[in-house]
């Protein structure tokens, strides 16, 4: 009887179908993310929080990657949201999320040249910005580096563009490491997934600039973050699984800058990065 009443009462009923709710939106439609590391600078700060569309792509048993319904093809240029690969089996990397650009779909052939992708035999347009010309509708409380260039970069097969990153250091030096490898290596250029933390030559400025050709497997996706010289993604690991695939990241529902994540300094309106308040992913 007790039980009875228990589920008779509107307060209850109210509160479960809220959780039932949360439980479902959730699982199904959007997500929260928070973005901890810097490797989608300019596009995504230190300390943006998203809401990632988990519905657009496939509809999926929640917690699981268990796909129920396919809704779409991952698009070209897409900022996604998937559960790392972890092809070093390392159990602390279990449940690990990133976030970065779709750049290869399957059965695309792709190589990258001195950090610029060639898609199908097609290189990705980058157009310099001209220093203090950062679009300022990006966020004004983005102030660039001035180690860094920014470029407006077009992949093949579609229409807008996005922002990029590149470390000037990183640029002046890769024709020397590109040159040193090839003395080294007899060759300019090094399979996708082949990491070179021990090896002489600077693993960022070559390794990661210089990818042989390969081809996306079916079923899989090449990714790589918008901050190209820092930036751990499918050049140094590989391919994304279509079941790792959460969903296609929206637009930033809130901001704060990095010093005041913790301790719950987050919560206070204050700290907030307002310009960044409702930016698109693009």
């Amino acid at each position: 009887m007790k039980v009875r009443q228990f589920f008779e009462n509107p307060e209850t009923r109210s509160f479960l179908l809220t959780l039932l709710l949360i439980f479902f939106v959730r699982g199904h439609l959007v997500e929260p993310f928070k973005i901890p590391s810097g490797s989608m600078i300019p596009t995504i700060l230190i300390g943006d929080h998203l809401f990632v569309s988990k519905s657009s792509y496939r509809i999926h048993i929640p917690f699981t990657n268990h796909e129920v319904l396919r809704v779409s093809e991952p698009h070209r240029s897409d900022v996604v949201v998937f559960e790392y690969p972890n092809i070093e089996r390392d159990p602390e990397k279990d449940g690990y999320y990133f976030i970065k650009r779709l750049i290869g779909l399957p059965g695309d052939h792709i190589k990258v040249v001195g950090g610029v992708p060639y898609i199908n035999g097609e290189i990705a347009k980058q157009e310099l910005i001209p220093e203090g010309a950062f679009p300022a509708e990006r966020s004004p409380s983005f102030v660039p580096n001035s180690y860094v260039n920014h470029y407006l970069e077009t992949l093949p097969g579609t229409s807008g563009a996005h922002l990029i990153q590149r470390s000037r250091g990183v640029l002046e030096t890769l024709p020397a490491t590109t040159e040193q490898f090839r003395l080294i290596e007899g060759t300019d250029c090094t399979p996708i997934a082949t990491r070179y933390q021990e090896h002489p030559v600077d693993p960022q400025g070559m390794a990661l600039n210089n990818i042989c050709e390969f081809e996306v497997p079916a079923d899989k996706f090449f990714v790589m973050g918008d901050n190209r010289d820092d930036s751990s993604d499918g050049r140094e690991w590989g391919f994304v699984a279509r079941e790792l695939m959460v969903g296609k990241a929206l637009f930033i529902w809130l901001s704060c800058k990095p010093e005041d994540e913790g301790g719950g300094l987050c919560l206070l309106p204050w700290n907030w990065r307002w310009d960044r308040l409702g930016l698109p992913m693009k």
